[in-house]
């Protein structure tokens, strides 16, 4: 039976029979051949490789950015562990250039492997202060590791270095830990800062990657600030985006319910009775939304050079 191993040979021989000139390609068969311990032939075709770019020092270090977005991050730990070595030969005790370090710090977080893309990205957000990219990976990592005010503050550095970056995701995790506080805070002005930051930063977005989650997300808070157009408003977008999500139903009952509209409260809920798993979210749910405010919104051989 083929491993995995097996069916990426084959795959990469596919590669450099398409196109034989990509340096790239045959840069990833020398490393293949390093985890296989085949020493000769992974310097002969890395030898190969260098004769198509003439950039030795940086085709290692390509490999592995150009294999990060596909979550392979053990072959860009490979490639970049051979950039240091060459980056090493005139000095022994030279460190790990920046951009490598960028390099692995990403292929860790999109591994998942959190805490250690953590401690590397904080090393780098020290370094590269003005730095967005950094700084919001920084707060993914700590918010996979559920220590969302730390996330808070690496997510909030991310925005005042880029106030232009048009980043969906970092202002849709502002506005969910913002959601969260404000739930845990007594009734008063601090609660309603919160609730209304994390409108603002739903709203962000939403204007620069909409979804249903991130108008939900901001019907919660309109909810909670008692702007009843804008949250009918947003909860609407929501629906259209996708009507099978169940959070969105359930808030749009809530709120037709305490706007006194029972009719349309009831023509809600007849809506979503074909789904099962819409109904039970909306039972469970609106018992404790009609009694407390709004809920969280809470993946052949290797070729030779010739």
């Amino acid at each position: 039976m083929a491993t995995h191993a097996d069916r990426a040979q084959v795959m990469l021989r596919g590669a450099v029979d398409a196109s034989p000139e990509s340096p790239l390609a045959w840069a990833l068969v020398a490393v293949m051949y390093t985890q296989q311990g085949r020493e000769y032939d992974a310097r002969r075709s890395f030898k190969y490789a260098t004769s198509l770019t003439g950039n030795a020092d940086r085709l290692n270090l390509d490999l592995a950015e150009s294999l990060v977005h596909l979550c392979a991050e053990p072959l860009v730990a490979a490639s970049l562990d051979l950039h240091l070595a060459s980056t090493r030969k005139s000095n022994s005790e030279a460190p790990e250039d920046r951009a490598a370090r960028i390099c692995r710090a990403r292929a860790r977080l999109l591994a998942q492997r959190y805490p250690e893309a953590e401690t590397l990205l904080a090393e780098l957000v020290t370094e590269l202060p003005g730095n967005a990219e950094l700084a919001a990976g920084l707060g993914h990592a700590r918010f996979a590791q559920g220590r969302y005010d730390e996330a808070l503050e690496a997510y909030q550095q991310a925005v005042d270095a880029d106030a232009n970056a048009r980043d969906a995701t970092t202002h849709l995790r502002i506005s969910q830990i913002c959601t969260m506080q404000a739930e845990a805070s007594p009734p008063g002005p601090a609660q309603q800062a919160r609730w209304a930051r994390a409108r603002d930063a739903a709203l962000l977005a939403s204007k620069f990657e909409p979804s249903s989650t991130t108008w939900l997300t901001v019907g919660v808070a309109c909810l909670a600030l008692h702007a009843t157009s804008e949250a009918e408003e947003a909860l609407s977008e929501a629906c259209v985006l996708n009507n099978r999500n169940s959070l969105v139903w359930a808030h749009l009952c809530l709120l037709t319910l305490k706007a006194g509209r029972e009719g349309e409260a009831a023509e809600v809920r007849a809506r979503s009775e074909g789904d099962a798993a819409i109904t039970r979210s909306s039972a469970l749910l609106l018992p404790a939304l009609l009694t407390s405010r709004p809920a969280c919104v809470s993946c052949t051989p290797l070729p030779t050079p010739p």
